[in-house]
């Protein structure tokens, strides 16, 4: 099986626009020492020097500049999403920092490159920038050479670590499968369960990873008959509603399927950055390996379905040489 994570990121949009006069100023005296006049008026009514200073006493009907049309020279900054939070800030002095709302940068000039910081908050990270600023570092260089350029910054939140999956191992109850079965839990009292013997013949195999993240994971069990006698896990929010969609009730005899058994613990997605997926800073990936109970081609092995899940690769080395089907990284666990 496989599935495609969910990413949930927090976004900020930044749109530039302005307004360049065409009328020639003719004012003597203003600006001396500033490079002359820019033939821009500022959205105060005063003429804007060519160095980027305004000067008070230079006012541009008088030195026949033409006055800025409404809303130029400004920067509307959109805070999109649900995830992590976030400020921006500028060389011009503005600073956005408004979940969900809308803030307006005024006073820039075309031609002239802004430098934009963005500062996660305490529960978020800065990933990227897209648009007409790239990378991942978090200050980007804008320049406004054009008539309109628009910015994309993305945040999302930390994983924190609230518990412990514990790996179980099972060879015992399932002798004709390869590598035996494996089974998580990061509920003591599950465990406590387990390691008395009131769910068959497992075994802690010492293999563990920590919980923590924004997203959780959908829990399914089959039967022990007509089975599969497995629990099977999964973050994709499609794949955990197709999967439910696909459930009869009462649970048939005649058929295997997956039946629901609620949200167990929560990890965080992967991430996507400039087209890769990767597990974000703070985080280590978690793969999954199938035990190809239903091979990409031909008739279905004698074994039910079952999955292992391990932040350890030589992990999935040791069942892949079984014959069993690595799936990759399917989540990420705080480190």
């Amino acid at each position: 099986m496989s599935f495609t994570n969910v990413l949930r990121l927090f976004c900020l949009t930044i749109t530039f626009a302005w307004f360049t006069t065409s009328a020639t100023a003719a004012c003597p005296g203003c600006c001396s020492g500033h490079g002359g006049i820019s033939n821009i008026c500022s959205t105060n009514g005063n003429v804007i020097c060519a160095d980027g200073t305004t000067s008070p006493s230079c006012n541009c009907s008088a030195c026949g500049v033409a006055p800025p049309a409404p809303s130029t020279y400004s920067a509307t900054v959109s805070f999109l999403g649900v995830g992590g939070g976030g400020s921006i800030t500028s060389t011009v002095g503005h600073s956005c920092a408004s979940r969900n709302g809308i803030c307006i940068v005024s006073g820039l000039r075309p031609a002239t490159t802004i430098a934009f910081t963005a500062t996660p908050d305490a529960s978020s990270r800065f990933v990227a920038w897209g648009g007409a600023c790239s990378g991942t570092n978090p200050i980007c260089q804008a320049n406004l050479n054009v008539s309109s350029i628009s910015v994309t910054a993305t945040f999302e939140k930390l994983a924190v670590a609230t518990g412990l999956v514990v790996e179980y191992r099972n060879t015992a109850d399932f002798p004709g499968d390869p590598g035996g079965h494996f089974f998580y839990s990061s509920d003591t009292s599950e465990q406590q369960f387990v390691d008395g013997g009131g769910a068959g013949r497992w075994s802690r195999t010492g293999r563990s990873f920590k919980t923590g993240g924004f997203s959780a994971l959908c829990r399914f069990y089959g039967s022990v008959s007509p089975g599969p006698n497995s629990h099977f896990f999964t973050i994709d929010s499609g794949e955990c509603t197709a999967l439910r969609a696909q459930q009869v009730t009462p649970k048939p005899t005649d058929r295997q399927q997956w039946n629901y058994e609620g949200f167990g613990f929560s990890m965080t997605p992967q991430s996507t950055v400039s087209g890769a997926s990767q597990c974000p800073s703070g985080t280590a990936p978690v793969y999954r390996a199938y035990n190809n109970a239903y091979p990409p081609s031909g008739p279905k092995n004698k074994w039910d379905s079952n999955h292992r899940f391990s932040s350890n690769a030589s992990d999935i080395d040791e069942v892949v040489a079984l014959g069993w089907r690595s799936e990759g990284v399917v989540f990420c666990a705080p480190l």
